[in-house]
């Protein structure tokens, strides 16, 4: 299609959905390098979409920025070395900017307790 079209490939995206699954990841980036390797077209950046998760309960797992960028950077790098010039690397951090980026204060004015939930009457001060 790209040559059909007389097009130019910029760039390639895969949305991968946001989380830390490494393992997943990590095959991901895999088959960004394979599909790269395939096209046999040029290109100027690869796209890591999906966003980075956020913990929303305790005990959930934050994000270790480092070996997720590690890992998109591994790919990023296999593709420039390949095209022989650098390729740009860019990430979408969705939520992982401005989730964690206030706080709700908030007076709780009545209790109910039923057998399937217990339900809270908030009373919400402001944010900060």
């Amino acid at each position: 299609m790209i040559q059909r079209h007389h097009l130019q490939l910029v760039g390639i995206h895969m949305h991968i959905g946001s989380g830390v699954d490494y393992a997943h990841l990590e095959q991901v980036c895999g088959a960004m390098v394979r599909q790269v390797l395939e096209f046999g077209q040029d290109l100027q950046a690869i796209s890591a979409g999906g966003g980075l998760s956020i913990p929303y309960q305790q005990g959930e797992e934050a994000v270790d920025t480092e070996h997720y960028y590690g890992l998109w950077n591994a790919a990023r790098e296999q593709i420039a070395r390949h095209l022989g010039h650098p390729v740009k690397l860019e990430i979408e951090p969705g939520r992982f900017l401005v989730a964690q980026a206030g706080v709700l204060i908030t007076q709780v004015r009545s209790v109910n307790k039923w057998v399937a939930a217990t339900l809270c009457w908030l009373m919400p001060g402001s944010t900060i």
